[in-house]
């Protein structure tokens, strides 16, 4: 099994998407890994960006003083317990691979289109104010 970047998942922020993109890179390499040793540094490496990543968000988020970002946030909270919750299962050797599968497309079927999507809408009307206020 294998996770493909599809033009669907695309936020329209380039930064965004490039981080999305190494999300789908490392679950991959988890996916590939064989070993309990490179099964354990695979996810302990996907669980360490998905944490950069969010942290990403949260700061653009406060930036911009984003008024609907508790969901948001809330997000990032369970989806972090869910690996978490993976890394756990690795370590007591009962992890089922398809909990990975789930989280991903927990990620892609909700999280991105719901609310990294209007994270962007939010960083691109920030822009163009901030785009107005210089030109004023």
């Amino acid at each position: 099994m294998e996770y493909q970047w599809e033009e669907q998942f695309s936020t329209g922020d380039d930064a965004i998407d490039r981080q999305h993109k190494t999300v789908f890179e490392l679950s991959n390499a988890f996916l590939q890994a064989s070993g309990k040793e490179q099964l354990d540094l695979a996810l302990a490496k996907l669980l360490d960006y998905v944490r950069q990543h969010f942290a990403y968000e949260e700061a653009l988020m406060e930036q911009m003083y984003m008024v609907d970002h508790q969901e948001h946030i809330l997000s990032h909270i369970h989806l972090i317990e869910r690996l978490e919750t993976l890394q756990g299962r690795l370590s007591n050797d009962s992890l089922d691979r398809l909990e990975l599968s789930m989280f991903l497309n927990h990620w892609n079927s909700i999280h991105v289109p719901r609310l990294d999507t209007n994270l962007v809408e939010c960083l691109r009307l920030c822009e163009t104010r901030r785009g107005d206020l210089l030109n004023s």
